[in-house]
């Protein structure tokens, strides 16, 4: 039986963060210079460092990797001398300071920056033994069984089940885990009957240089209008440059990769495994994909209008949303910086529900009535911070709508310009 098998080019439309869970050091692992980052290749330095003859530590233990980067600063060999053995040659004739490394010397790559604050950390996107940036097949499958699963969920008695596994597990569940029983009652009770096993996607490849992109997080205000959030002192404020930076390797806007996308026939036929009944589901992911990015789009149109950032809204409005409407691809969201509407299938529970699983995991701002301090959860009880009082009851938190309202921001040239995570799949066979 014939697998269904499709080609896809991606394009990326907005920076594509993919992580790997690590953080890049400023001094240890990139430096900044002439607003350029340079990230090190360890391997490439070392080897680069015994060649010359250089011992690297002392620039480390200063904080100075930039000077061992110095072109200006190598002796010019002599003319019988081996252009190869040239730093070499300088450092055997005392001149330490002379040999120093070339700038392409150790790097794993460098990229240009303008960036409202200063790097201190970078988020390292999963990349090739080259250091060329990848999306794994797992992010954009990850983010077609989302869909499947919020019309998986249109059905009443599937979304009741769902609903009474979540109040039954209530604030028990580990906040990582408690979604595992939704999804075994919406795709299959174990691995083996996973609905999901039908739909196959390579790694979208076969890679692109990154990017080191400055992302700052929108929140709104009181007055419903899109500020920037100071992490260390938990405030918004409307400077950038005094909101928290996030640095983040990204694949670079107008890139294109190449994917495959394969239906597994068999195992959509398959009698025991009980598939067959979602085949019309399976099929109609493309428009089901489309669907769903118009709807979001509109409402983040809408979203940013509404506090304030008309570039972003007119960015979604002219810019995505008409992608929508092709017939030969879709649009889908994957990475970092997504954000709950693009990970889960919240929205189709009903309201009570979506309340108490807020204030079951944290999800969102809560505020304490009597004072408007925040409050947090801590071992089944709820406390302020600003007026210390323990053991609040639910009658005395206000959950803070709309939720969620905040929005992880890609800046381009020290300004607002991108959503992130956007991608658009054109089939090309």
């Amino acid at each position: 039986m014939a697998n269904a098998v499709k080609k896809y080019r991606v394009k990326v439309l907005t920076p594509v963060h993919i992580g790997t869970g690590e953080e890049l050091q400023e001094n240890l692992d990139f430096y900044v210079k002439n607003n350029r980052v340079r990230v090190l290749d360890f391997d490439r330095l070392i080897v680069a460092c015994e060649q010359a003859g250089i011992d690297p530590m002392p620039y480390v233990e200063e904080g100075r990797l930039d000077n061992l980067f110095n072109s200006s600063a190598v002796s010019q060999p002599k003319p019988d001398i081996d252009p190869r053995w040239a730093k070499l040659a300088a450092l055997q004739t005392g001149n330490q300071a002379q040999a120093q490394l070339e700038i392409d010397d150790g790097l794993a790559y460098q990229a240009q920056i303008q960036a409202v604050n200063r790097p201190q950390t970078i988020l390292s996107q999963i990349k090739t033994a080259s250091s060329l940036g990848y999306i794994p097949g797992s992010s954009v499958k990850g983010a077609i069984r989302t869909i499947l699963a919020r019309h998986l969920m249109n059905d009443d008695a599937v979304r009741s089940q769902v609903a009474r596994q979540l109040r039954d597990q209530g604030p028990r569940a580990w906040q990582r885990r408690a979604g595992q029983d939704m999804e075994k009652k919406l795709f299959g009770r174990n691995p083996n009957y996973d609905l999901g096993r039908v739909i196959q996607v390579t790694d979208v490849g076969p890679g692109a240089r990154v990017q080191v992109t400055e992302v700052l997080i929108a929140d709104m205000d009181r007055n419903e209008r899109l500020r920037w959030k100071n992490l260390s002192n938990h405030r918004i404020v409307s400077d950038p440059r005094q909101g928290t930076s996030i640095f983040c390797e990204c694949l670079p806007v107008g890139m294109e990769l190449l994917t495959e996308i394969r239906i597994d026939q068999w195992l959509l036929e398959h009698r025991a495994l009980g598939f067959n009944t979602h085949r019309d589901l399976i099929l109609q992911f493309e428009s089901l994909c489309r669907a769903q990015a118009k709807s979001h789009l509109e409402r983040e149109t809408m979203f940013f209008r509404k506090g304030g950032m008309n570039d972003l809204s007119s960015f979604c409005e002219k810019q995505l949303l008409p992608l929508t409407e092709t017939d030969s691809g879709f649009i889908l969201r994957v990475g970092w910086g997504t954000g709950w509407e693009d990970k889960t299938a919240g929205d189709n529970l009903d309201t009570s529900l979506k309340e108490n699983l807020r204030r079951w995991y944290e999800l969102g701002k809560m505020v304490h009535k009597g004072c408007n301090g925040d409050v947090n959860r801590w071992r089944g009880s709820y406390s302020c911070r600003r007026c210390r009082k323990n053991k609040l009851t639910v009658s005395q938190i206000d959950l803070i709508s709309p939720f969620p309202k905040t929005r992880k921001i890609a800046f381009a040239n020290q300004k607002p310009a991108y959503p992130m995570g956007w991608l658009a799949f054109e089939a090309i066979s």
